[in-house]
């Protein structure tokens, strides 16, 4: 899954890349199918760069921790580190429903319509 989070992360970057560019600029149709990807792909990326921070974050309060910290500085630590790994957790849960295929239909509008049965006053 992190291969995959990293190859769209660099998507992002890429069409970030391609959006600067003048000519694409000046290509309306091109523009336009660059932003879209690029606004779809965005949430997906700016979660796993959350994900990276908080790793990142973890790693270095884990590494804090192996060093002679008085017990009040180990407990806030320890503390951090249990944090951390929630919110890591979730995130990755968060991914994972992001990861997920998009259903073609669900740009789609849909008209209900809801009519009144027989029965007079109490069935409307």
């Amino acid at each position: 899954m992190l291969e995959k989070l990293a190859r769209v992360e660099q998507r992002y970057e890429e069409l970030n890349t391609l959006l600067s560019d003048p000519a694409v600029a000046s290509d309306y149709i091109k523009a336009t199918e660059y932003g879209q990807e690029r606004a779809e792909l965005e949430e997906v990326v700016r979660t796993y760069q959350r994900c990276k921070h908080a790793q990142q974050e973890l790693d270095d309060t884990r590494s804090m921790m192996d060093e002679d910290l008085s017990s009040d500085l180990q407990e806030l630590a320890q503390e951090e580190v249990n944090s951390l790994e929630q919110e890591i957790e979730g995130l990755m849960q968060e991914l994972q429903v992001l990861l997920l295929p998009k259903d073609p239909n669900d740009d789609k509008n849909v008209i209900v319509e809801i009519r009144a049965g027989t029965g007079g006053d109490e069935a409307a």
